[in-house]
């Protein structure tokens, strides 16, 4: 949760395919709103609330 680059707020912009089509989904791509960098990550990350937290938060 420490922004890094000014980086502090991310919308999720592409659910990426799973390999099989009954495959689960397994990473995101994430879009900084500041800066427009895109990133690839394991959507699991998303729920570990000592990295990410859901939501606008000054």
């Amino acid at each position: 949760m420490q922004p890094v680059g000014r980086e502090k707020h991310f919308l999720v912009t592409q659910v990426i395919a799973p390999v099989t089509e009954d495959g689960p989904i397994v990473d995101v791509v994430l879009e900084a709103v500041l800066t427009k960098r895109q990133r690839v990550l394991a959507w699991r990350t998303l729920t570990e609330t000592a990295l990410w937290r859901q939501g606008w938060v000054a």
